[in-house]
């Protein structure tokens, strides 16, 4: 176990004791403010999104479904992307996702559309 002012690494998983639960580099070290917000909701709400929950969410920050715009970019956060477009047609995000040297377009569903899998917490809008 290593650790240094309020980080400790156990297991290979870097911890903050400020933070309940395993906390990214990538969101130390993130400058943008929107990025490190959905780093926040996505691992401090629970898996399960119950309507209290997405309450809280929205009330944090979280863009509500009903207020994305069909093929804009949004600044979020899941497992695999930290942008990803809204296809109000799918009622899905879409990002483009590198695994193995190979790329391709992978989509996912907004919390309140959750079904138990990965979600993509968007918290504002991609600027150009």
């Amino acid at each position: 176990m290593r650790s240094g002012p309020g980080l400790c690494v156990f297991a290979g998983v870097l911890f903050c004791s400020l933070v309940p639960t395993p906390v990214c580099p990538m969101a130390l070290t993130e400058s943008d403010p929107l990025k490190r917000l959905a780093y926040r909701l996505y691992h401090t709400l629970p898996r399960e999104f119950g309507k209290g929950h997405l309450e809280r969410a929205q009330s944090e920050g979280m863009l509500p479904k009903a207020s994305l715009e069909d093929g804009k970019v949004y600044v979020g956060y899941c497992r695999n992307a930290t942008t990803a477009r809204w296809d109000g047609k799918r009622e899905r995000f879409v990002y483009q996702r590198t695994k193995f040297h190979d790329t391709f377009e992978e989509d996912i569903v907004h919390p309140e559309d959750d079904l138990g899998f990965d979600v993509f917490v968007p918290v504002g809008e991609a600027k150009n």
